[in-house]
């Protein structure tokens, strides 16, 4: 089975920096599997059946659930994905996440993997409020409606064309037809 050879790059609780050996892929079936530690030293060892160390549908997903074993020690994912500033990429389940700028919703897409200093590395909980916040920073959205598709939309000319060609069947009888103001 094939998998992409990544490190991780950690912080302990006392400060010390750690690197980390990590081998990753993905599949439809199965989402995006991490193998860990001793467990990413041999690749050829890695096969189907072999149980990740971490896994989820995505690659943040996935170390998202790896941070909840370190981070609550103290230690910390020195790499862009647990950076304050970013969260997920959402329209992607790769390597990638974005740097988010309150208030606007334009963001940056960066690689998660990229190096970061021990002060921007902050924990799960924290990201996810920073994320929550820059959420709550976008101006209002217009309520959008669902698109309709053009079946939905002949329905909908074809349904009209029938109505008013009833109400113009209705008035053209004399006399259901709206009185003429002379006739008051």
């Amino acid at each position: 089975m094939w998998t992409k050879k990544q490190v991780l790059v950690t912080m302990t609780a006392e400060g010390t920096i750690e690197i980390v050996p990590m081998r990753y892929n993905a599949s439809h079936q199965r989402g995006w599997r991490c193998f860990i530690g001793a467990l990413a030293q041999d690749a050829a060892a890695i096969g189907e059946d072999t149980v990740p160390s971490f896994s989820g549908r995505s690659l943040f997903d996935a170390l998202a659930a790896y941070r909840t074993t370190i981070e609550p020690a103290g230690g910390r994912l020195l790499q862009a994905m647990a950076s304050g500033e970013c969260w997920a990429d959402l329209g992607t389940y790769d390597r990638f996440c974005r740097r988010l700028k309150p208030g606007t919703e334009r963001t940056e897409l960066i690689d998660g993997f990229l190096p970061i200093g021990p002060e921007e590395a902050v924990t799960l909980d924290v990201q996810r409020a920073r994320y929550e916040e820059w959420r709550a920073s976008l101006p209002p959205v217009a309520q959008q409606t669902e698109p309709k598709s053009r079946a939905m939309q002949a329905l909908e000319n074809s349904n009209a064309a029938i109505i008013a060609a009833g109400e113009a069947a209705i008035l053209s009888r004399g006399d259901l037809a709206p009185a003429k103001e002379d006739e008051y």
